[in-house]
């Protein structure tokens, strides 16, 4: 979804969550008390929600890791604001480390989180030297790429995925230290990419966008309707969706 962050500006308000992520994936009017009164657009983010569920969902062990070893975000668009927000507020992950083929960016994006009370647990990762000196050699219990599935190109392109596949490697079968969860968040035209085939390589536990966006789906809908979770045909859209959309054999193992 392009213009999670442009929008704003044109919204009544935003929840808290929005106000402190700096940006929304969700839309909903607000009546006033009396029914009478304007109607007010209000914006929310339910991304980060749908990335602490998955989470969750996936090796609770790993998860309770998250308090001692480090965690990786790949990105710097909105999708990667979710997932920082996620592991800071949802699992009180003390550094989150990030990958991003553009400095300025994340310079604008770690400003910009930081005066919003959200910033300072986070580092940037500029070589693949510092992949491994700045984890002091550790493996992060998670990976979250938000990235799109594309060969690198550029310089900056390259020096980024090569950042991440010494995050991924930093683990092997010969270390005592088990792989951690990496989640895509890329989930067209299918969730292995380049990278998830790389982290499945090295036996690092697979989640899917396709997890998230469905238990982000779930929080729209009861925003939308009104309607409790249990009340939702949520069996019935999940296996929908997840038919149209898992097509790999390697979906059926995860």
């Amino acid at each position: 979804m392009p213009n999670k962050i442009r929008v704003i500006p044109y919204l009544d308000e935003l929840s808290d969550d929005a106000r402190r992520l700096g940006c929304i994936n969700t839309i909903y009017v607000k009546k006033s008390l009396t029914g009478r009164g304007r109607r007010s657009l209000v914006g929310t983010n339910t991304d980060w929600i749908g990335i602490k569920h998955a989470l969750r969902n996936h090796e609770a062990a790993l998860i309770q890791s998250l308090q001692e070893r480090p965690a990786v975000v790949i990105g710097g668009g909105a999708t990667s604001r979710a997932a920082i927000y996620a592991l800071v507020k949802g699992f009180n992950v003390r550094e989150v480390f990030l990958v991003n083929r553009d400095p300025t960016e994340v310079e604008i994006t770690t400003k910009d989180l930081r005066a919003r009370g959200m910033g300072e647990s986070l580092i940037h990762l500029r070589t693949v030297e510092d992949a491994h000196e700045m984890l002091h050699g550790m493996t992060p219990a998670v990976i979250i790429s938000t990235v799109p599935d594309i060969t690198p190109q550029s310089e900056s392109e390259k020096l980024a995925r090569a950042i991440a596949l010494r995050l991924i490697e930093m683990s092997s079968k010969n270390s005592p230290v088990k792989p951690g969860i990496f989640l895509e968040m890329t989930y067209t035209p299918s969730p292995w990419t380049q990278l998830a085939k790389a982290a499945a390589d090295a036996d690092w536990k697979i989640i899917t966008g396709v997890d998230v966006m469905e238990l982000q789906a779930i929080e729209q809908s009861v925003i939308w309707t009104g309607r409790k979770i249990d009340d939702l045909p949520y069996a019935e859209a999940s296996k929908a969706m997840r038919s149209s959309i898992l097509t790999d054999e390697r979906d059926k193992i995860m």
